[in-house]
């Protein structure tokens, strides 16, 4: 839980490329977050360079991720998971 005092503005940006903490830190809350039917290490860079990938943060607490696949043959879009 975010302490009130301590809570900085809400940060929403998209990310394209996942380094070593980021992943790290995606795949730790996508496990609390979903459990099994989240998203893992090898997964999540694949749609941050071929899907979507949305973070809203803050500070450094992530407080919510939307993955969006995009089919690279139809074009057709769905959101895997927020």
């Amino acid at each position: 839980m975010i302490d009130a005092k301590k809570q900085k503005e809400l940060v929403i940006c998209r990310l394209t490329h996942l380094d070593t903490v980021m992943l790290a830190q995606l795949t730790r809350y996508g496990r609390e977050a979903l459990g099994e039917s989240a998203l893992d290490t090898w997964m999540l860079p694949v749609i941050a360079t071929r899907g979507l990938l949305f973070v809203g943060r803050s500070g450094e607490a992530i407080l919510w991720a939307a993955e969006i696949a995009r089919c690279p043959v139809d074009g057709e879009s769905f959101l895997y998971s927020l």
